[in-house]
Parts: C-alpha cells; sequence; structure tokens
C-alpha cells in the first residue's frame, strides 16, 4: 500500500455532538439536512470516527544493472597484491578545481565523490559506481563551452 497510518480509530468530537460524539436526528434522512445535539423525540443517532493516514514515501524504482569493476594486479616485495576499482574515471581536462557530486536514480540526495585539480583523474569509489548522475562544482561560477565540452 502506499499509504500509512499515523493514529488509531477516534470518535470525532465536534460542536454538533455530544462529549461521546453522537449525533442526533427525528429520523435518518434527516441527518444531510442540519447537524445537531439530542432534542426530545430524536430516534436516530450517528457517530463519525475517524483516522489520519499519509503517503509514503514512494520506492525508487530497482534497477537491476551488471556490476563492473577492473581488477589490477601488482607484486610488491615477492607479493601479489589485487585491487579492485571502479571503471568510471573522471578526467579534469579544464583549467580549474572540481568537486564531484554523485546523484543515486532517486536523485533525492547527493554525495561528494572527491576533488581534481586540473589535468588529474579521479576514479568513483567502487561502492558508489551506481549512481546515475553526476554534478560538478567549482569555486567559480562560470565554465567555458570549451571547458565543458
Amino acid at each position: 500500500s502506499s499509504w500509512i497510518w499515523i493514529n488509531d480509530w477516534e470518535v470525532d468530537i465536534e460542536a454538533t455532538t455530544d462529549a461521546d460524539g453522537w449525533e442526533y436526528a427525528a429520523a435518518f434522512g434527516a441527518f444531510d439536512q442540519t447537524r445537531r445535539r439530542y432534542r426530545r423525540g430524536d430516534s436516530c443517532r450517528r457517530r463519525r470516527w475517524t483516522r489520519t493516514r499519509a503517503a509514503r514515501k514512494p520506492n525508487p524504482p530497482r534497477v537491476l544493472t551488471n556490476f563492473y569493476m577492473v581488477l589490477e594486479t601488482s607484486t610488491e616485495s615477492g607479493r601479489t597484491i589485487l585491487k579492485a576499482r571502479s571503471r568510471f574515471r573522471v578526467v579534469n581536462e579544464t583549467s580549474l578545481s572540481l568537486s564531484i557530486w554523485g546523484l543515486p536514480h532517486s536523485q533525492d540526495e547527493q554525495f561528494l565523490l572527491g576533488s581534481i585539480a586540473p589535468a588529474q583523474t579521479l576514479c568513483v569509489p567502487l561502492l558508489q559506481s551506481a549512481i546515475s548522475f553526476l554534478r560538478l562544482a567549482s569555486s567559480t561560477s562560470y565554465l567555458s563551452e570549451d571547458e565543458i565540452s
């Protein structure tokens, strides 16, 4: 369900009801005409119950994709070292230092992947390589078309 209940059922008490929430009328059809408290001769009563609901935050759609990584091997002091990294790299070919932000598919939060200086490369962390969007930020507010492409 896309709704959750906030509270339990409660009797709706208004100015037109008695202390227990009852509303009275001479006949059931008269309830739609006027709302009122008990009068002598009333033979019908009703009580309204309410409870509050709220919409659940929608779950982002599950996107099933292959998880790619790069395995790098090296030898140091006679030991073989295996390093796993993301296959996604961001290369800064501008003259500015850049901060790289990642946004997941739901786009409801963003996180800093890292900062890179001009002519440097940032490897997107392996655990965050499933991001859907990148946002670039610099200390200056303007990048020329040549620097963006």
